[in-house]
C-alpha cells in the first residue's frame, strides 16, 4: 500500500507541475469548465454520446463559449477505438454577443493497460466552420489535427488521477508555424458505480505562435453518465 502510495503521489505530483508548468509564461486568463456527458451503448461494439459544456472566462466573470455534442463511437477491441462528432458551440465575441460556430471531427483511441497503469493515445481530425457548415461562410474553416498522451493511475475501484499533454496543429494555416496550442492537464476521477463518473482536473493552455496570443488556466469538473 506504501508503495502504491508513493507511486499515486509521484505522478500526481508531477502531473501538477507538468501542467501548471508555469514555463515562464504570463498568466492571461482563469477559467473554469463544467461538463455533463451522457454514453449510451446501442450493442456491444456501438455507442452513442453526447457532451454539453460551459467556459467561464475573464477570470471567471463571463461566459465565454457553450456547446453541445453529439457522437457515434465504435469499440473495436479492448484497445483501439473510433468515433465521428458534430458539435454546435455558441461563443462570445469581442463586441460581446454570442457567434456560432460548428464542428465536425473524427477521432482514433489506442490504449494499453500496465497492471494499475493506463496509457492512451488519442489522435482527432477536425473542421471548424463559422457561423454554419451549410451557409455562406464569413470566415474560412480551419482544420486542426489533435494529439493527446495520457497517462492513468488507478488507485482503487473509487480514485484514479492522470496527466496528459496535447497539442493542436493548424493544418490549413497560410503563414506561419502550424503549431498554435499545447494543453498540460492534471486531474482525478472518482467512480460511484459502473454508471457514473466524475472528473476534476487542471489545465494549462499554452498559445503558440500567434500574434495575440493567450495562455489560460482552468479548473475544470465533469459527470460521466452511462446507460
Amino acid at each position: 500500500m506504501f508503495t502504491h502510495t508513493k507511486k499515486l503521489g509521484s505522478l500526481f505530483f508531477f502531473g501538477i507541475i507538468f501542467s501548471c508548468g508555469v514555463f515562464a509564461q504570463p498568466q492571461n486568463d482563469f477559467r473554469a469548465v463544467v461538463g455533463l456527458s451522457i454514453e449510451k451503448k446501442i450493442s456491444r461494439s456501438f455507442s452513442v454520446s453526447f457532451l454539453n459544456n460551459e467556459i467561464i472566462n475573464q477570470n471567471l466573470s463571463e461566459v465565454a463559449l457553450g456547446f453541445a455534442d453529439l457522437g457515434l463511437n465504435y469499440r473495436l477491441n479492448r484497445n483501439f477505438s473510433f468515433g465521428a462528432n458534430y458539435r454546435f458551440a455558441k461563443s462570445r465575441n469581442l463586441q460581446n454577443y454570442f457567434d456560432d460556430r460548428q464542428m465536425i471531427y473524427a477521432d482514433i483511441n489506442y490504449q494499453k493497460f500496465f497492471h494499475r497503469f493506463n496509457l492512451n493515445l488519442r489522435s482527432r481530425i477536425q473542421n471548424q466552420y463559422y457561423p454554419h457548415l451549410f451557409d455562406n461562410i464569413f470566415r474560412s474553416y480551419q482544420t486542426y489535427y489533435r494529439n493527446r498522451l495520457q497517462l492513468r493511475y488507478k488507485l482503487n475501484y473509487y480514485f484514479s488521477l492522470f496527466t496528459s499533454i496535447e497539442n493542436f496543429l493548424y493544418l490549413n494555416r497560410n503563414t506561419g508555424r502550424k503549431l498554435t496550442d499545447i494543453r498540460y492537464s492534471s486531474g482525478l476521477n472518482y467512480t460511484f458505480n459502473e454508471n457514473v463518473k466524475t472528473e476534476f482536473y487542471f489545465s494549462f493552455d499554452d498559445g503558440l505562435n500567434r500574434i495575440n496570443r493567450i495562455n489560460y488556466f482552468s479548473l475544470g469538473a465533469t459527470c460521466y453518465l452511462k446507460f
